[in-house]
């Protein structure tokens, strides 16, 4: 082969995939039922890797500010609505509330094949606070 470290380079990318997908796991378990907060939806047939674990809330500006306050950092990726981007000018006159509303609600929480249990579960006790205390 051309490439002799392709056979190693494939087995730790899985095994990060699965580390990320067994943390998505966490998250989906720890994060359910809390009213307000939209969890990712992944279709029966889809075994995706988790590069983003991204939730949605109206309340994300205050949801991030109290998850920061914790020491837990998020990232919003895409704050500007993707038609409404420079790449996407062909698409700036058209009227897409769907996506102008996501792209004031998305937040992507931290995830990392290097994150422990513990981590998450840090994660999800933010979060679940933030929410019981009417968030």
């Amino acid at each position: 082969t051309l490439f002799p470290y392709t056979t190693l380079f494939r087995s730790v990318l899985e095994s990060w995939n699965e580390q990320r997908r067994r943390l998505a796991g966490l998250y989906e378990q720890g994060l359910q039922g809390l009213d307000g907060l939209r969890l990712p939806v992944v279709a029966s047939w889809a075994l995706p890797v988790w590069h983003l674990y991204v939730v949605a809330t109206p309340k994300r500006e205050a949801l991030r500010a109290h998850l920061d306050q914790c020491g837990i950092g998020t990232v919003i990726h895409y704050p500007k609505p993707p038609h409404l981007q420079s790449c996407y000018s062909e698409f700036a006159g058209r009227d897409l509330p769907l996506a102008t509303r996501l792209s004031g609600e998305v937040l992507s929480l931290p995830m990392s094949p290097d994150m422990t249990d513990t981590e998450v579960a840090e994660v999800v006790t933010a979060v679940r606070d933030f929410f019981a205390a009417g968030g």
